[in-house]
């Protein structure tokens, strides 16, 4: 079975999806995120929320590659936001580093805080 590019079907533009049809779903998503945020951040010792109002905070995964989301959480949070560099690939080096130096997870449970 030969197939070349003439073959295959072509799409129409209405058969896109528009940012106005995910938006909505997209923005409670990124409200729920930003309450999860807000509700950590009233939790934490004053040093380190001083370290994160001053460093901010850096989004990593696919969650990261969300338009705006970056922009929203800046706004909501009132805290500067950035995207890591390489966000998918920070989540499996940081996984590699756990595994390479088994007491930075012992570190990071110590002071993990859950919503």
């Amino acid at each position: 079975d030969h197939r070349d590019l003439h073959s295959f079907p072509t799409r129409r533009s209405s058969d896109l999806i528009s940012t106005s049809m995910i938006q909505p779903a997209v923005y409670k998503v990124a409200k729920e995120i930003s309450r999860a945020c807000l509700k950590t951040l009233e939790t934490l010792p004053p040093e380190i929320s001083a370290d994160i109002a001053e460093q901010g905070i850096t989004l990593t995964g696919g969650g990261a590659l969300i338009g705006g989301l970056e922009s929203f959480l800046t706004y909501e949070l009132s805290v500067p936001v950035r995207v890591a560099s390489s966000p998918l690939l920070s989540v499996a080096q940081g996984g590699a580093r756990v595994l390479e130096e088994p007491r930075l997870l012992d570190t990071l449970l110590e002071h993990a805080y859950v919503c």
